[in-house]
C-alpha cells in the first residue's frame, strides 16, 4: 500500500504527531455505531454473512496546518450601571488678596474724568435748552434787556387778539450786587426789558425781601422810575417781607399792596463791624497798619474807635437816611416832605405790618396777587392784557457761580440773610436779619 492509499490517521501515527481531523463547517457529524458484543456461549449463532469487501477509502484531503482553538464568543451579562457619586476636592484656603492701590488710584481718576465730562455736558445741554426755550411756538420768549437775555413765559391768559401784557418781575431774597449774575442786576435787566416791549402796559413787582445794600436797592429804584416815565405803571406787590430797601424800591411805584401780616416798614440805614481788640488783647495778638491818614482805617477792629470816628460814621448814616425820607416823602403822598417822614414814629427803624403800614400810609392797599393783577390792568387801561412773568436766562457763568463754596467757620452757622452782610458796608435791611 503507498503512502498515497495510506488513511491520514496511519500517516500521523507514523510521523509521531497527531494532526487533527479536519472539520468542514457544512458536513454532519459521523454517527458511531456501538461495538457488538459477542453472544454469549450456547446460543445459536446465525450463519454468517458474505464478506463483502470495503468500499475503497476516499482520497486523503490535503493536510491543514494546526490552528489555534476558536472560542465561541462569551455571552456578557447587561452592565450594572450604579450611580457615580463624586465628591468635589477640598478647596484650598484662599490666601488674601493684596489690594493693589494702584489700580484703585486710576479708577478713581477714571470715575472723576468721567464725571467732569458728564457735568460739562449737562451744562452745555441746559444752555441749549435755555437757547430753544426761547422758541415762540412753545409760548416763551426772549428779550434784550441791558445786554441780559430774558424769557418771557405766561402765567394768565389774556382776551383773544389783545397783545398788551403786565410783566411781573420777581424782588425776592437780599438785594446786593448791580452786576449782571447778582440779584441787583437781574432785577435791572429785567425793568429795562419790559421797558423796550410795546406790549407791556404795567409791570408788577412781586416782592419778598428784608432789603439789602443801598446802592442796590437805589439802582432798582431808578430803573423803576425809568418805567414809568416810559409810560409804564408800576404795582408793588408785597408777600412775607417788603421792608426797607424792598420798601424804598416800592416808593417809586403808583401803587403799594401789602398782605394785612406782611413786615415792612424799617424805613433806616445800618453800618455794622466787628472789633476784636479785648480778644486779641486775651491772646496776645496785635495788629499794625499803615494808613495814610487817620479816617483810612476808621473801622478797624483791631482798636478802639475814637470819637472823631464816630461822629464821622454816624454822619455818613445820617446823610443816607435822609436820602431814604425823600425818596418816602416823593413817594407817598401823605408825606409833603422829608422832615414829615422824620417825624413820624417808624422814622426809628422799627417793623410794620401791613395794616399798620396802611394806617400809616405807607401802602395804599391790603390784599393778595391777584388784587395786584387787577390793580395792574385798570391802571394800564388793557383788562384783556396777558400776564406774563420776566426771568433772565441764565447762562453757564451763572451755574458756575452758584456752585461756589459755601462759606465755612461760625459763618456757616448763620442764617443765609445774615451771613450776607459784611462789615463796613452800608444797609437798607430789617433789623431781624441784622448779626
Amino acid at each position: 500500500m503507498t503512502d498515497h492509499e495510506k488513511p491520514a490517521a496511519a500517516l500521523s501515527e507514523e510521523a509521531g504527531t497527531t494532526s487533527p481531523e479536519p472539520v468542514e463547517p457544512d458536513a454532519e457529524p459521523a454517527i458511531r455505531q456501538p461495538p457488538v458484543s459477542p453472544a454469549p456461549q450456547g446460543t445459536p449463532t446465525a450463519a454468517p454473512a458474505p464478506m463483502v469487501p470495503p468500499p475503497p477509502p476516499p482520497a486523503a484531503p490535503e493536510p491543514i496546518a494546526p490552528t489555534a482553538p476558536v472560542s465561541p464568543p462569551a455571552v456578557s451579562s447587561p452592565p450594572i450601571v450604579r450611580p457615580v457619586i463624586r465628591t468635589p476636592p477640598a478647596t484650598p484656603p484662599t490666601p488674601p488678596k493684596k489690594r493693589n492701590w494702584g489700580c484703585l488710584i486710576a479708577a478713581g481718576i477714571t470715575v472723576l474724568i468721567a464725571g467732569a465730562g458728564c457735568f460739562a455736558l449737562i451744562l452745555f445741554s441746559g444752555v441749549i435748552t435755555a437757547v430753544v426755550a426761547g422758541v415762540e411756538s412753545s409760548g416763551v420768549s426772549l428779550h434784550e434787556g441791558g445786554g441780559v437775555r430774558v424769557q418771557e413765559s405766561v402765567i394768565q391768559k389774556g382776551a383773544p387778539g389783545c397783545s398788551d401784557k403786565i410783566a411781573v418781575i420777581d424782588v425776592a431774597g437780599i438785594i446786593r450786587g448791580i452786576g449782571p449774575q447778582s440779584m441787583g442786576g437781574r432785577v435791572c435787566a429785567e425793568l429795562a426789558a419790559a421797558r423796550r416791549d410795546e406790549n407791556v402796559k404795567a409791570i408788577l413787582l412781586d416782592m419778598n425781601t428784608p432789603g439789602g445794600e443801598v446802592t442796590a436797592s437805589d439802582e432798582i429804584h431808578r430803573q423803576v422810575n425809568k418805567c414809568r416815565e416810559a409810560g409804564k405803571s408800576v404795582v408793588t406787590c408785597m408777600h412775607a417781607m417788603g421792608a426797607s430797601g424792598g420798601y424804598y424800591i416800592a416808593c417809586a411805584s403808583d401803587h403799594i399792596i401789602a398782605n394785612r401780616l406782611t413786615m415792612t416798614g424799617s424805613v433806616g440805614v445800618i453800618i455794622s463791624t466787628v472789633n476784636y481788640k479785648e480778644l486779641f488783647d486775651k491772646i496776645g495778638l496785635k495788629g499794625e497798619t499803615y494808613a495814610s491818614g487817620k479816617m483810612k482805617d476808621m473801622l478797624s477792629g483791631s482798636r478802639m474807635r475814637r470819637d472823631d470816628e464816630k461822629v464821622f460814621v454816624q454822619g455818613m448814616v445820617n446823610q443816607t437816611f435822609t436820602e431814604f425820607c425823600k425818596i418816602v416823602a416823593d413817594g407817598r403822598p401823605d408825606f409833603a416832605d422829608v422832615e414829615a417822614v422824620k417825624a413820624t414814629p417808624f422814622a426809628d427803624g422799627r417793623i410794620l405790618s401791613g395794616a399798620e403800614a396802611k394806617e400809616a400810609g405807607l401802602v395804599d392797599q391790603l390784599g393778595y396777587f391777584e388784587d395786584a393783577i387787577a390793580k395792574a390792568r385798570e391802571l394800564s387801561g388793557s383788562p384783556g392784557a396777558k400776564v406774563v412773568r420776566f426771568r433772565r436766562v441764565r447762562g453757564l457763568q451763572d451755574i458756575l457761580m452758584s456752585m461756589q463754596a459755601k462759606k465755612t467757620g461760625l459763618k456757616s452757622l448763620l442764617p443765609e440773610e445774615m451771613s450776607a452782610i459784611e462789615p463796613g458796608r452800608m444797609y437798607f435791611l430789617m433789623p431781624t436779619v441784622i448779626p
